[in-house]
């Protein structure tokens, strides 16, 4: 930690990743935090581990731990970047683009009413519109039941998000997040199966921008 500060680093984002188990793969981090020997703010988000298993998760973690618990120097974040596995998607635009199952959606619900229900905030993998479009169907059905107001979501990645997506819903607070433009875009602006793509205005303006 002491080389990330000389960098100036001072704070990072835990986006869960995989095979990082709460609270088992946390107890290292949390017992330097309780010792108060951390010199780097971390906000952690928890990612569920299990296909077919989320919702058990997430229903355990909502009971044993509470959004933004914790210090300055070591917070719950929400949930995410993995919410079901049925909805994950990927950012390899040299293969072709992942067809999600049709219980997607079921899966989906089932977790994000869980958030909703004790306003934990979430964000989600997502770089293909038509993963996008899909989860956001998926969220306006759960704020019929579970209004999603003052919640803050977003899409990790949404290199490919459409013009109509993009519009921001009249509910929750959410924008989308593209981290690895800078990385991904090349490929994606050169990569003849989205050859549409390229035609966008509003893509070449993010591309300029980055």
């Amino acid at each position: 930690m002491r080389e990330l500060n000389r960098l100036g680093l001072t704070g990072a984002i835990d986006a869960g990743g995989g095979f990082q188990n709460y609270p088992e793969d946390y107890a290292v981090i949390q017992k330097l935090a309780d010792a108060g020997q951390l010199t780097i703010r971390l906000a952690y988000n928890l990612f569920t581990q299990k296909p077919k298993g989320e919702k058990d998760d997430f229903l355990n973690w909502t009971k044993t731990s509470k959004y933004k618990q914790g210090s300055d120097y070591f917070r719950h974040n929400g949930a995410g970047e993995m919410l079901v596995f049925s909805a994950a998607d990927f950012e390899d635009f040299r293969v072709p683009r992942p067809d999600l199952p049709p219980q997607m959606e079921g899966e989906l619900e089932d977790v994000v009413r869980i958030l909703a229900q004790n306003k934990w905030p979430w964000r989600l993998h997502a770089t293909y519109d038509e993963t996008i479009s899909r989860a956001l169907d998926v969220f306006e059905k759960v704020h019929q039941e579970a209004p999603l107001d003052g919640i803050h979501w977003f899409f990790d990645h949404a290199e490919t998000i459409s013009d109509r997506s993009i519009v921001l819903p009249r509910w929750g607070a959410a924008s989308p997040c593209s981290t690895e433009w800078p990385i991904r875009a090349s490929t994606l602006l050169n990569d003849t199966a989205l050859a549409p793509l390229k035609q966008r205005h509003r893509l070449q303006r993010y591309w300029r921008g980055v």
